[in-house]
């Protein structure tokens, strides 16, 4: 018969602490680095298994993690900055390796830098106002920029924003010099006191090639606003109408308008790009350069800059602007940016198609509202040209129709806000002026003496 025997207990075994690696990259740890630092580790336990891991930059303070790496972007508060950083494994007893590993990062401060965004370039002739769009970067990390500094034609004074901001807009008030050459400069500062080198406007970059080296010798010029009326020359046809307006803005109102603005959005305007006087950004520049006028004559072709208006009258009138706005549209084919319109005109909407062409001398009738406020009976030049891209116009609830073509479909082409504040021609008002030799015809000057004195009230 057998029995069991008792044997003596054994001593416990002893748990074995964890050991941790850690590594950058081969040599790393001798060079000096950037402030971004990729960095790696892992640990071994001979009797169980790691669980995870803590790190520390003082040994410390210490934080856990169950990664085996991370990215960190180590701060700096001076030129040079050497950081040691610990790591230490801790295994499924709850052991930690007494030893943390540890690597030395000496780190080197890198310059930011800062350039113009693509397509932002100023145009060469601006009223005063002008917006700047930048992107500044730094090796180190991008929100290590602390702040820009910006000066206008002088560099001997320097002006601080936040290191957050991406745009800015500078008017009169920030040094603009009014019918002079003017430059813009702007250079971004690191939270270790580094400088990016200088960007200018419109210097940087060239126009043509932005591999090339900025042209510091460039500019823009700053035009003075003149007078309270801006005219807006949005018209590619060659018929006179630059001429005709200068001359009948002249004597308008006893020459009140004498003194006026012209602003010319048309040049070098395509298919596929505003005009070269149109600023990158409608909202702030365009807006903000129209409310240095009281009231804005806008006057184009078939082919009107509706994405520019579309933002910029709305916000204008809202503000008290005043607008006479006048425009035909493409013959035979509807395009759909003319809804548009009913963002800024008082209109539902546009016939589909036009009717025809309005022959010479034929008669532009006000409507029986307009008649009774007084406006005349208009008509049209005796030129041998035909004008086409007249369509009827649908208003909208509370406007006032202004007048009719004399036309077998007596389309609508004019129509008037019941505020005042905002005029639509759908028709080349300039050719609306009658007979050469007939001054009984010439009414456009007593229509637009009608809205300027009477309707926007600059009796």
């Amino acid at each position: 018969m057998s029995g069991c025997i008792d044997q003596p207990a054994s001593e416990p075994i002893e748990n074995i602490p964890p050991e941790t690696f850690v590594w950058l990259m081969p040599d790393d740890t001798l060079r000096t680095t950037s402030s971004r630092q990729h960095i790696h580790w892992w640990g071994d336990d001979p009797d169980g298994f790691v669980v995870g891991y803590e790190w520390s930059f003082n040994a410390v303070d210490w934080n856990w993690t169950e990664r085996s790496d991370s990215v960190f972007l180590l701060t700096l508060q001076q030129e040079d900055t050497t950081y040691t950083f610990y790591v230490r494994a801790v295994d499924n007893d709850g052991a930690r390796d007494p030893d943390p590993a540890s690597l030395t990062l000496p780190i080197k401060n890198t310059p930011p830098s800062v350039e113009f965004n693509e397509g932002t370039r100023v145009p060469d002739t601006t009223f005063t106002v002008a917006t700047f769009a930048w992107t500044g970067s730094d090796p180190d990390g991008d929100d290590t920029i602390m702040r820009y500094f910006w000066a206008l034609n002088d560099t001997s004074e320097w002006n601080e924003i936040s290191g957050e901001s991406s745009m800015m807009t500078v008017r009169l008030e920030d040094g603009l010099r009014v019918n002079e050459n003017n430059v813009f400069y702007l250079k971004a500062q690191d939270n270790a006191g580094a400088f990016s080198s200088t960007a200018i406007m419109p210097g940087n970059p060239a126009p043509d090639n932005p591999e090339r080296p900025p042209d510091t010798t460039a500019h823009w010029f700053v035009r003075e606003p003149v007078g309270d009326l801006l005219i807006i020359d949005d018209y590619n046809l060659v018929d006179g109408a630059e001429h005709f307006y200068a001359a009948i803005f002249d004597t308008l109102a006893g020459g009140r308008f004498k003194e006026h603005s012209v602003w010319d959005i048309r040049r070098g305007r395509t298919d596929f790009s505003r005009g070269d006087l149109v600023p990158a950004f409608i909202n702030p520049t365009f807006i903000e350069s129209l409310r240095l006028f009281k009231y804005v004559y806008w006057y184009s072709d078939n082919g009107p800059s509706y994405s520019v208006a579309q933002t910029a009258l709305p916000r204008f009138i809202e503000t008290g602007g005043r607008v006479i706005m006048t425009i035909t549209f493409p013959s035979g084919v509807f395009d759909p940016r003319e809804q548009g319109l009913v963002d800024f005109a008082p209109v539902d909407s546009i016939a589909a198609r036009d009717i025809g062409f309005v022959f010479p001398n034929t008669k532009i009738i006000p409507t029986p509202e307009a008649e009774a406020l007084g406006y005349p009976m208009l008509q049209r030049d005796s030129r041998g040209t035909s004008i086409g891209g007249v369509r009827n116009l649908f208003i909208e609830t509370g406007a006032i129709p202004l007048y009719r073509v004399d036309h077998e479909e007596e389309p609508m082409v004019a129509v008037k806000s019941p505020d005042n504040k905002m005029f639509l021609f759908g028709i080349r008002l300039h050719r609306m002026n009658g007979h050469p030799d007939e001054p009984e015809t010439q009414r456009l000057g007593v229509l637009l003496h009608k809205i300027f004195v009477d309707e926007f009230g600059n009796n």
